[in-house]
């Protein structure tokens, strides 16, 4: 009987919530910025590196989730590890690609297109070995 009023009262505090916050996208010659009610969320970048992307990535009040470098230098912040660049594709071998070393490439072959009613497509992209 406790589980089921306990279950109650969570799905009626989920139905009563708040909707979630307006996103919007806009569009700029090598990145995608999306915002969350007005307030920068993250960027998806793709051009000028292997793969595409997904910096800054930031919480509410603008705080970063994840560092900045290689994608930028922030005085005291660790310089290793390269190769993890924020929010990435990091698969070590698919058919003969490896995202995880940086032995393959994601091009897209025309930029991104935004739908507004869905993420940003990823039609016209090509995946294939450096």
């Amino acid at each position: 009987m406790h589980v089921r009023a306990n279950l109650s009262a969570l799905l009626f505090a989920a139905c009563a919530a708040e909707p979630p916050s307006p996103m919007t996208f806009a569009s700029g010659d090598d990145r995608i910025r999306v915002q969350v009610d007005g307030e920068p969320f993250a960027e998806y970048r793709w051009r000028g590196r292997s793969s595409p992307v997904i910096w800054p990535l930031l919480a509410p009040g603008g705080v970063p989730m994840t560092r900045s470098f290689p994608l930028a230098e922030v005085a005291g912040e660790a310089q290793d590890h390269p190769h993890h660049q924020s929010l990435w594709i990091a698969h070590g071998d698919v058919n003969g690609v490896d995202f995880w070393t940086g032995k393959g490439r994601i091009e897209h072959l025309q930029p991104p297109r935004i739908d507004p009613a869905m993420a940003p497509s990823s039609e016209g992209s090509e995946r294939r070995p450096v």
